[in-house]
């Protein structure tokens, strides 16, 4: 079934307020099995060539040791406790053998996304907007 976000936000610490929340007039809704980009700003030229992407403003990820939640205040959908260590220009990707509510909380389904995997120029790698490759190559 189809999941609207506006009134849900993004989390950057467990039982935290949204740093950001989705609240618009037109209604943003995701289809189930769909793949979705996120961004800060929806400029390509300052978001790396991103695809069209669904644009949150101004949460500020950190590289290591980051939380990163989608949820009301008092409710959280969905998680990720500890998203490791971030290299810039390298984005961990989960395996879609692990694409589920329970797995997609452990890092040890997540990866840097494997070599040629790239987006925008080519410099950055990551799959945005498409289905993520597997881990284990």
């Amino acid at each position: 079934a189809p999941f609207q976000i506006n009134g849900i936000g993004l989390l950057s610490a467990a039982g935290s307020t949204p740093k950001y929340t989705f609240d618009t007039n037109q209604c943003i809704e995701l289809a189930a099995g769909g793949h979705y980009v996120f961004c800060r700003s929806t400029d390509a030229a300052k978001n790396g060539g991103l695809p069209p992407c669904i644009e949150y403003g101004s949460l500020t990820l950190t590289n290591s040791n980051g939380f990163l939640g989608l949820g009301q205040a008092g409710t959280v959908y969905d998680m990720i406790l500890d998203y490791g260590t971030v290299q810039d220009g390298i984005s961990k990707s989960l395996d879609p053998a692990h694409y589920n509510a329970t797995d997609n909380d452990s890092l040890n389904f997540w990866c840097d996304t494997p070599e040629g995997n790239s987006f925008g120029d080519g410099s950055t790698r990551g799959t945005p907007g498409v289905k993520n490759p597997s881990c284990s190559g």
